[in-house]
């Protein structure tokens, strides 16, 4: 399959200039909430097909890297002048220290050993770098509603942790939480069946009442803790 064929399939939300999801919305903003204030370049560590990285670009130097060649093409050609190029699923092809700030965005569920992938941020960040990691929550609602239906909870053959074991994996490889947000998915986006439909009216309820742990998704900005040469990171 050709790149130009390829494309066509590409969902005309991630299109430059294109109306982006409700979800995507809620996503973007999040993460650009986050880097408000912050100085230097970003890496967005799983770009994807890169709008993401294009919201960045609008306060931040970016550049986007991912595993998928096909996404990186798309990407550079649909945000182009901006900066893409594909990475090795454990490793980045950038010296250590060069960038002051990581992005990894619903990544860390796709890839092959979350823990190099987090090592990996750490070691192409500047001395109190920060990394700022989105991910996506446990299904707490869902589970809940299908138990009550008598049905077994979701399944998944991704690894979705909770925000515990997720700071708790940040701590270990040597950063320091300092900030924290969540955001809920849209009303009705995804909702197909009865099923969906309750879970997804309940998360609006606790939505609206600013219950995080049932959030669908949470955020963590971390700052690199250990100065390279001064300390050495936590095995």
């Amino acid at each position: 399959m050709t790149a130009t064929s390829s494309f066509a399939t590409v969902p005309a939300c991630y299109r430059k200039g294109a109306r982006r999801t409700w979800h995507q919305r809620r996503r973007h903003r999040a993460v650009v909430q986050m880097l408000q204030g912050m100085q230097g370049e970003v890496l967005d560590y799983g770009c994807g097909c890169g709008d993401l990285t294009f919201a960045i670009s609008r306060t931040h130097l970016v550049q986007g890297v991912d595993v998928d060649a096909e996404r990186v093409a798309f990407a550079a050609q649909e945000y182009a002048p901006l900066r893409f190029s594909r990475c090795e699923p454990n490793h980045l092809a950038f010296p250590d220290q060069s960038f002051a700030i990581v992005v990894s965005a619903a990544v860390i569920h796709f890839v092959p050993h979350p823990v190099q992938h987090v090592r990996e941020a750490y070691r192409v960040l500047r001395d109190t770098g920060r990394l700022l990691i989105m991910c996506s929550n446990i299904l707490y609602v869902r589970n809940a509603v299908r138990r009550f239906l008598g049905r077994q909870g979701a399944t998944t053959s991704l690894w979705i942790p909770s925000e515990d074991e997720v700071s708790e994996l940040l701590g270990r490889e040597g950063f320091e939480i300092e900030a924290r947000s969540y955001f809920y998915d849209p009303p009705f986006e995804g909702w197909k069946n009865l099923g969906d439909a309750c879970t997804g009216m309940i998360q609006q309820v606790l939505s609206l009442l600013r219950v995080r742990k049932t959030c669908n998704y949470f955020l963590l900005r971390a700052r690199k803790r250990f100065a390279v040469g001064t300390r050495a990171r936590p095995t």
